[in-house]
């Protein structure tokens, strides 16, 4: 074997031959791999980048069980391990409006109402809902930015007619502007139309008007029915309304009214 390659390249026949060979096998040596590497530029990258180390902050944020660790880590009470996941998973990756929303409740809860502000900003720019809205009225509320919480209030209802809290919340907030007339017009139109079935939708703004009206025990019994109605906490969110603040040592309502 050794004999006929030596035979090879000493015979003058096989010269050009030699130098075809001498010049075209390094230009395919070359050439082939670039080609190689052209052609399949996308599945190498990918390859790459699946060997490249992840930083914990995106892992967090991409993670679709990013809401379901921080409700965890609530449940927990390790509030602070949530809100870090909360505010990696709202910048990026899932659902960033969700992971505002329970960021926001989260701040809430803790009375960090500005930054729970801005957290259901955030929200509401990504995928505005009516609780969203509501949230933030009601943390613009305990700021003291009355007219900014009774543009979300409003907001809310429009945006879901039918949930009592928020339509409550509008009518009382209007009432506390002045705007009784338009408030008692709605509920008497509600009433000439044989709609029973909204009562709920004004039942506590009611009792707020009937109070204007001298109306105490007309007033209880809407509150003693709202009791029925809606749970304590958001009961007590609507009582807070500066609508009732005049009425709340008449010893008929003062029970419902009288803040914690």
């Amino acid at each position: 074997m050794l004999e006929k390659i030596a035979e090879y390249f000493s015979d003058p026949r096989f010269g050009r031959e030699r130098i075809f060979w001498g010049i075209s096998l390094p230009a395919i040596l070359f050439v082939l791999p670039l080609l190689l590497v052209v052609m399949f530029m996308d599945e190498i990258r990918e390859a790459w980048e699946a060997q490249k180390p992840v930083p914990p902050d995106a892992l967090v944020a991409t993670n679709p069980e990013a809401l379901e660790l921080a409700k965890n880590e609530i449940l927990l009470g390790n509030l602070r391990e949530a809100e870090e996941i909360l505010r990696a998973a709202s910048q990026g990756g899932g659902d960033q409006a969700a992971a505002g929303r329970v960021l926001g409740e989260l701040l809430r809860g803790q009375g960090r109402f500005q930054e729970a502000v801005e957290a259901f900003s955030r929200a509401i720019a990504l995928a505005p809902v009516a609780e969203d809205f509501f949230r933030r009225g009601q943390c613009a509320f305990s700021l003291g930015n009355d007219e900014e919480a009774g543009r979300d209030f409003a907001m809310a209802a429009e945006l879901s007619p039918s949930n009592p809290l928020y339509s409550n919340r509008h009518y009382l907030y209007l009432i506390s502007r002045g705007e009784t007339e338009a408030v008692r017009n709605r509920m008497n139109l509600d009433i000439q139309l044989g709609m029973a079935n909204t009562k709920d939708g004004w039942m506590v703004a009611a009792a707020a008007v009937a109070l204007q009206e001298d109306k105490a025990n007309t007033a209880a019994n809407l509150l003693a029915e709202a009791s029925a109605r809606f749970s304590a906490a958001d009961l007590a969110d609507l009582l807070q309304a500066p609508a009732f603040d005049p009425y709340r040592q008449i010893p008929s309502v003062s029970a419902f009214l009288l803040k914690p």
